[in-house]
């Protein structure tokens, strides 16, 4: 069975929801370069606001944040699920019925704290790196978000049987 989005009539599935990451980023982006950095580089006195560090530490600070926006979520989803009894193993496959829609918010804020981390750190190892190590810092950086899309995926396969059984 799978999860959408119902707007409408129009039916938008659970995996399309990384659109909503990438929407929030393009807007957050605009509104950082028209409206906010002119009034930071002047609190400040650095010519982008926030210097590269400050940055990358308000991204994980975001990171932490659509963490707790998902634990909060997730709260949310087994309150629900255990109202409508379907805590026990032999209903893992009924849907729990709450709207999607409350996972938006995680979406956006992941998506907003990636895009902007990565780009930080790519600027950083250019800017502050040696030239000679600048294009090895960002391999490991690629290599290290393989690995951990790689990692994730395989906690995830080792823990789906146990939770279907």
């Amino acid at each position: 069975m799978s999860v959408v989005l119902m707007v409408g009539k129009m039916e938008i599935p659970m995996a399309s929801f990384g659109v909503f990451a990438i929407l929030t980023l393009t807007i957050w982006v605009a509104v950082y370069d028209h409206v906010l950095m002119w009034p930071l580089s002047r609190l400040t006195g650095h010519a982008c606001g926030l210097n590269l560090q400050q940055q990358m530490g308000t991204d994980l600070a975001l990171f932490a944040m659509a963490m707790a926006v998902a634990t909060h979520t997730e709260c949310i989803h087994r309150a629900i699920a255990i109202a409508q009894e379907l805590h026990n193993r032999g209903h893992l496959d009924k849907p729990v019925n709450m709207s999607t829609m409350k996972l938006v918010p995680q979406h956006c804020l992941t998506g907003l704290a990636e895009g902007l981390n990565l780009i930080r750190q790519i600027e950083f190892y250019y800017s502050k790196f040696p030239n000679t190590m600048s294009s090895i810092g960002v391999s490991l950086l690629a290599l290290g978000l393989g690995f951990g899309a790689v990692l994730g995926n395989t906690i995830v396969d080792a823990m789906a049987p146990q939770a279907r059984g």
